[in-house]
């Protein structure tokens, strides 16, 4: 498949021109950073693996009457959580973008002032020291293996929260490893476009008594 805008634009017909022209800056300033934020063989692959894969989660967002509160865990270059920000209603959604590493956490926070993104909080911290908010939704992408996401965020779900991880092909292994300490409902929704490519839906997070 080709990686470009065109065939973004195909598999996500609902993204407005004017929010394609936001991604190529985005993505420009990915590739034209000073340190690493993907691989060198990924920047050839922004459009459908990192942008499109990204836009997998927003039709699992549901609207209510208040607005959704999203945790990234881990966003490294906003991923996903900047890609979703620009395509959700400002109005309805709120992304809090977790980033422990200061550069990756500085670069997330010029990009929502260059591309004007007005729904994205950075927090510079670890995920366990986030105080005083509880989430709809927490996401994350390439952070850390499903027992180690429950662990560290569990202090900021609510009864409804669901969580929705990109996961590669050990996914499996990982949720049998999960269900030695946690409770949970879940449902693996596979890549049609990249085999081995799944997002991991949980949701009703008990800790298991042991």
């Amino acid at each position: 498949m080709i990686d470009s805008s065109d065939q973004l634009e195909t598999l996500n017909p609902y993204v407005s021109r004017e929010t394609i022209k936001k991604l190529s800056d985005y993505r420009d300033t990915i590739i034209s950073a000073k340190f690493n934020l993907v691989s060198k063989k990924d920047k050839e692959h922004i459009w459908i693996r990192h942008f499109h894969d990204s836009l997998r989660l927003r039709k699992f967002f549901e609207k209510n009457s208040k607005k959704i509160k999203i945790l990234d865990i881990g966003s490294g270059a906003g991923l996903p959580g900047l890609p979703l920000s620009m395509v959700l209603d400002n109005d309805l959604f709120e992304f809090v973008l977790c980033e422990s590493n200061s550069k990756k956490a500085n670069f997330i926070e010029d990009c929502c002032d260059q591309l004007n993104i007005s729904n994205v909080q950075i927090i510079n911290d670890r995920v366990e020291n986030i105080k005083n908010h509880s989430f709809d939704y927490i996401i994350s992408r390439a952070t850390a293996k499903i027992n180690e996401i429950f662990s560290m965020s569990y202090h900021l779900n609510k009864n409804s929260t669901v969580y929705l991880l990109h996961k590669g092909v050990h996914v499996v292994d990982e949720i049998n490893l999960t269900t030695k300490y946690w409770e949970f409902d879940y449902y693996i929704h596979k890549n049609n476009l990249e085999e081995g490519s799944n997002i991991f839906e949980a949701k009703n997070i008990i800790k298991s008594v042991t």
